[in-house]
């Protein structure tokens, strides 16, 4: 998905990745794609293709047996066809926790490049200007 080749992901004006928009678009989200299957092994084959991409960085603490596993405990092996509806809403659950935690992130790393941005002491010292009303020269008295 972000392999080069591959369209960019939208993104935000601040620049971090338009995680609603991934995730929730109508059209082509993450959600939407995965719940195109019509069948649980459909489900569940979308679904781990999904997840790998989302966590194939080298710092995302999932690794792949991780989330085979969690995949085979939500979409069994043997999952009958007519629970396709109650699967669809295990995997939509699924990728909403996963949205807002790449949503929190996203806002973190920004609130984190901000306070990097800011001039290093908040305090701007002393005043150097006179208040108002002309008091700030001494008098020839």
């Amino acid at each position: 998905m972000n392999d080069a080749g591959a369209r960019a992901w939208p993104t935000n004006a601040d620049g971090t990745t338009d995680w609603e928009r991934v995730f929730e678009d109508p059209s082509d989200g993450l959600i939407v794609l995965a719940c195109r299957s019509e069948t649980p092994d459909q489900l569940k084959t979308m679904t781990l293709i999904i997840l790998r991409q989302l966590f194939k960085r080298k710092n995302d603490d999932h690794g792949d047996d991780k989330i085979a596993a969690y995949i085979d405990r939500i979409i069994p092996d043997d999952a009958p066809t007519d629970a396709l509806d109650d699967l669809r809403a295990d995997v939509t659950r699924l990728f909403r926790r996963i949205k807002d935690d790449r949503i929190k992130l996203a806002a973190a790393y920004i609130e984190k490049k901000m306070a990097a941005d800011a001039p290093a002491s908040a305090d701007p010292g002393p005043e150097r200007r006179a208040p108002a009303g002309g008091q700030g020269l001494p008098s020839d008295s």
